[in-house]
């Protein structure tokens, strides 16, 4: 489970994704993040920009804009 923090509104909410597998973790600084190439699909929308790290572009996505709409709006807290 990978666990990302999610804007919705004026704060964040905590979101839980089911993922098969974590190849590696890598920090990347907003000045490291380039602008993606202008694409016209509808999944483009999710990316937030390319960064290069240890010389291989990454594709970065915009969780929220992922998981904007319905749903996170159907959370409810879950005990640690």
């Amino acid at each position: 489970v990978v666990v990302a923090d999610v804007q919705r509104g004026a704060g964040t909410v905590k979101v839980g994704l089911l993922v098969d597998v974590v190849l590696e973790v890598v920090g990347v600084s907003d000045g490291d993040i380039s602008q993606a190439p202008d694409a016209r699909t509808a999944s483009a929308r999710y990316v937030r920009g390319l960064a290069t790290v240890k010389d291989r572009t990454r594709i970065l996505l915009d969780i929220s804009k992922v998981f904007d709409g319905d749903a996170v709006d159907d959370t409810s807290p879950v005990a640690a």
